[in-house]
């Protein structure tokens, strides 16, 4: 993007320039962009030229926040997204990354709750910086683990979860996000659970307990949420 700006300066002397959505309260809204620059006359022209970095912030009504279940995980499992300086939104990230939730799926009292762990996900699709809006495909793939317990007590989800989407990116429209500035990610579309089980079972030949596994699949076909963004550059 490029454009020519008018307007009374000194040479040399740092300026800053907010760039405001089109429907944005000036007053109350947060810019979409700030950035800061010196002017060297007789040039007057700025070029934006950098890519746009979003970064995970927390989820719809909710700022600075880490999530606490698998649903609210997805924005954090990409944690930033990446756009190039034509609005081109194509990235990969590799797996690899944890996080620890309060999500529980045992009967037990004694869980320490789930882990999950990013295999991979990919992202692509485009974003108008002046409108605010966007759109894509998403592709992510984690596992899921949850154990605990000893003996015939012991009991363990290993799930493996894939999620295939389309998103939409656009001005946060609640509060505290739209305050913040933020830009929410809307992902919904189908999930689908590889689910094996380990855990007490019983024997009704034998008549008696034993630990074992079963697996079973599972899929939703409208899973996701909205995740919040701040932008960072």
């Amino acid at each position: 993007t490029a454009f020519t700006l008018y307007g009374h300066m000194v040479a040399g002397s740092p300026n800053k320039l907010d760039i405001y959505a089109p429907d944005a309260d000036m007053e109350k809204d947060a810019p979409v962009k700030s950035i800061e620059f010196k002017v060297t006359p007789p040039s007057v022209e700025i070029e934006l030229d950098e890519k746009m970095i979003l970064e995970f912030n927390g989820v719809a009504t909710q700022v600075d926040y880490v999530p606490e279940y698998e649903y609210e995980a997805i924005g954090w499992l990409l944690g930033t997204i990446e756009i190039g300086a034509d609005g081109t939104i194509n990235q990969t990230y590799t797996g690899g990354k944890s996080l620890k939730l309060k999500e529980t799926w045992l009967y037990g009292e004694n869980s320490p709750g789930v882990l999950i762990t990013l295999t991979e996900a990919s992202i692509q699709g485009n974003y108008d910086a002046a409108r605010q809006s966007g759109k894509g495909t998403l592709s992510v793939s984690w596992k899921f683990l949850e154990e605990a317990g000893a003996g015939l007590d012991y009991e363990k989800y290993d799930i493996k979860r894939t999620f295939n989407a389309n998103f939409e990116l656009l001005a946060a429209y609640s509060e505290p996000n739209k305050s913040r500035g933020q830009i929410y990610f809307e992902a919904i579309g189908p999930s689908v659970w590889n689910i094996t089980y380990t855990g007490k079972m019983y024997d009704a030949e034998k008549q008696e307990y034993y630990i074992g596994s079963n697996t079973s699949v599972e899929k939703n076909e409208d899973w996701g949420g909205v995740y919040a963004f701040e932008i960072k550059n």
